[in-house]
């Protein structure tokens, strides 16, 4: 669904409709609380300037800013939350070595087990023990492998960020230095899981071929990314790369079709088809054809454009609602069942 949210950078002039459509995408972000927080005005601080908009194409009709550092504030702000996690799972893991797993702490239980009934102090040991084991297991999102998911998780915001600032690169300062320095670091982290996968790439599997496909898709998510920054000054030839990008979107989805469930392959596929429609059908919105396409027919064009990208979104909500009545559905069942046949009688 990330990839809707970029359609309104497309160099054309929308009508109003479409437009509200896109501004949807602005309530479900992190912006909120980093404002509740007072985040962006710490970056005052290290005197950002929070004014330096885009100046060409639909970049200024937003007001996009340029600016890495502010762009990036949701990711810093993770990057910090991460940081913080690693320190208090440091404090955990010495805590549980020192007071849980060891002796003393089962002879404590065995204590206990003498005042408190032996069987609720073993429940007690053996939930709170495993708890202790999960606790522990979260060390693997600490790892490259943890960091590489995180990279692809925010991969449409950070790619678009970063190729975004380097359409505008300025050395004034320092922190400008600063936001080179960083786009340099995303971009060779990016660089470098792509090279690593295919230097690492085994015999094939339903792992590898999801990991396959993940490295495609990162692939579509660049190119499309780095034509609607970099081609905003031709309608036409811009639509026509998007379109490719679709068009290859939707050939890596059906012949890595295997290493989807039914309902995750049919969210894919509407999606996909989704926005290559509305891509297909904004080429009437092309300057070219103003004389021909009036004002109210592509008001039209725009509810129609507006359903078909709703499709999927859609479609996802349904599965969600059908899932949890069958949760529901099984739960009161179990619950009738235990009472219709209790235990102990």
């Amino acid at each position: 669904m990330m990839l809707q949210q970029y359609l309104r950078y497309i160099n054309l002039q929308y009508p109003e409709n479409i437009e509200i459509y896109f501004s949807f995408n602005d309530m479900i972000t992190i912006q909120p609380l980093l404002k509740f927080i007072y985040f962006p005005q710490l970056l005052q601080l290290t005197n950002i300037q929070l004014n330096q908009e885009y100046s060409e194409g639909k970049f200024n009709v937003y007001k996009q800013n340029t600016n890495l550092i502010i762009n990036l504030s949701c990711q810093i702000f993770q990057f910090l939350m991460f940081v913080f996690f690693i320190l208090c799972f440091q404090w955990i893991k010495k805590v549980l070595y020192k007071w849980i797993f060891c002796s003393r702490y089962f002879c404590c239980m065995s204590s206990l087990s003498l005042y408190i009934n032996p069987k609720i102090i073993f429940k007690f040991s053996q939930s709170f023990y495993n708890i202790c084991m999960e606790l522990l297991k979260l060390k693997r999102f600490m790892s490259f492998q943890g960091l590489q998911k995180a990279l692809f998780l925010n991969g449409w915001d950070m790619i678009f960020k970063t190729l975004l600032y380097t359409r505008n690169i300025l050395t004034k300062n320092y922190i400008d230095i600063v936001q080179i320095i960083i786009a340099i670091i995303i971009l060779i982290l990016y660089f470098t899981i792509f090279l690593n996968f295919f230097k690492g790439k085994s015999k094939l599997s339903k792992k590898n071929s999801y990991q396959m496909f993940e490295m495609l898709s990162f692939c579509r998510q660049f190119l499309f990314l780095l034509f609607l920054i970099y081609v905003q000054s031709s309608q036409i030839l811009q639509l026509g790369l998007l379109l490719m990008t679709s068009i290859f979107q939707i050939g890596f989805i059906f012949n890595y079709r295997c290493i989807f469930n039914k309902k995750n392959y049919i969210v894919q596929i509407v999606v996909e088809i989704s926005v290559l429609t509305f891509i297909l059908s904004s080429f009437l919105y092309i300057q070219e054809f103003n004389e021909y396409f009036n004002e109210e027919k592509k008001i039209l064009l725009g509810w129609v454009q507006a359903i078909i990208l709703s499709k999927g979104i859609t479609i996802e909500l349904i599965w969600i609602c059908k899932d949890l009545l069958q949760k529901l559905i099984q739960n009161c069942r179990s619950q009738s069942q235990i009472v219709n046949n209790p235990i102990f009688p």
